[in-house]
């Protein structure tokens, strides 16, 4: 009888063997534990984001090598940029390289340009390295309706106004432009959609139904 018990004990604490599943299998377990229906900040001081399947990186070196690079390419993610830029420190560093290379999706919303030209002359060039040396192939931009019309006017103007709102303007051209990108879209609309987004009462594609699509300005279609 007390065989008896310790075998049972033992069957019902053995290891289910999750690695002997198919890889495909693997994959679609793995979305469904960490697959957000919203879009992930990027926006962080941490070198660990709350949202960060924690857990199942720490499991085992194979779990790992499995499991980020599909957390990142799945996973939406959303970048605002205001006048302060350190949170994004950990993002643009050496260490989150491989992270930053692996995303597919981004949404950069522009609420301001950062100091001393940060967007045009700090953020962009990462994101053109995202496209170029790393996966980014889904990229949206959101701007304010003044930031719009600033455009509009410089648009007039054609190469007449220079300074930090043609360098921003140019560098949002670019990015949208870049051919390897396969959908990209440039959005206006009020802040307060902003905030609303940032509190988690809109989603992105709420977001969208409030905004216009002014990829034109770009030389785009709409999205």
């Amino acid at each position: 009888m007390l065989l008896l018990n310790t075998t049972s004990s033992s069957t019902a604490t053995k290891a289910f063997p999750f690695f002997d599943l198919p890889p495909e299998l693997r994959e679609k377990i793995y979305l469904l534990l960490f697959v957000s229906p919203r879009p992930l900040s990027l926006f962080f001081s941490s070198k660990v984001p709350a949202y960060f399947p924690h857990d199942l990186l720490l499991t085992c070196s194979q779990m790992y090598q499995e499991v980020r690079p599909l957390f990142f390419a799945y996973n939406r993610f959303t970048i605002r940029l205001t006048r302060h830029c350190s949170e994004l420190d950990y993002f643009l560093s050496p260490d989150f390289l491989d992270a930053r290379r692996s995303i597919r999706t981004l949404h950069l919303l522009l609420s301001r340009w950062g100091s001393n030209s940060f967007f045009a002359r700090t953020l962009a060039p990462f994101i053109s390295d995202m496209i170029l040396n790393g996966s980014l192939r889904n990229f949206e931009i959101a701007v304010k309706i003044h930031t719009q019309r600033k455009f509009e006017e410089m648009m007039v103007a054609g190469g007449e106004v220079y300074g930090e709102g043609h360098e921003n303007f140019e560098a949002v051209k670019e990015l949208l432009t870049d051919p390897y990108l396969e959908s990209k879209a440039l959005w206006s609309g009020p802040i307060v959609t902003l905030d609303l987004f940032d509190s988690e009462l809109m989603t992105w594609d709420e977001m969208k139904l409030e905004w216009k699509d002014v990829s034109w300005m770009v030389g785009l279609g709409c999205a």
